[in-house]
């Protein structure tokens, strides 16, 4: 059975406290709209972690092998998402940041053999309430430095009390 590993370090909500110099916030609401951000796409990790923790189980009790080795999540740290939208030219706001990084929530599934990413995304990519939005396949067309790996962009809805949110996340 695989394991689980958050790096996400658990405390990403009190370092969006530690913006309010760095993006000159004037008042609870702006920081009230990044913390939104950040619990948001937590909850988007979730969802999918749990669809990945249905597949791994049902993997090691029903099946012969199981190709998911371990799965590890994080959320980006906030001073690090602002210094991104600095660097990449974007308005400073939490919801450029959601229109323009894809990289806040992240998740890393790590499998022994190429065959069984491709596994695993298939039956990502065959659960209705995901959307692929995006592939990169750096396993086909491998990074000139050697890196190989199956980069995705996971729609997945939340559902929160009053509504229901569409959160990207990054899976590879």
């Amino acid at each position: 059975m695989s394991v689980v590993i958050d790096n996400s370090n658990g405390n990403f909500l009190s370092q969006v406290d530690l913006l309010r110099e760095l993006i000159d916030a004037e008042g609870d609401a702006e920081l009230n709209e990044w913390r939104y951000l950040f619990v948001i796409h937590k909850f988007g990790l979730e969802e999918i972690v749990t669809k990945l923790n249905i597949l791994n189980e049902e993997y090691d009790f029903l099946h012969a092998s199981n190709p998911i080795e371990h799965i590890e999540t994080r959320i980006k740290n906030p001073k690090k998402t602002v210094e991104k939208l600095i660097r990449q030219g974007y308005p400073v706001s939490a919801q450029s940041a959601r229109e323009n990084l894809h990289d806040i929530g992240g998740i890393r599934v790590v499998c022994s053999f190429v065959e069984d990413v491709y596994e695993i995304y298939e039956k990502l990519a065959g659960q209705s309430d995901l959307t692929i939005k995006e592939v990169k396949d750096y396993i086909k067309y491998p990074k000139d430095n050697g890196y190989r790996s199956l980069h995705l962009l996971i729609e997945v809805p939340v559902y929160l009390t009053d509504k229901v949110e569409n959160v990207t996340i990054e899976r590879r």
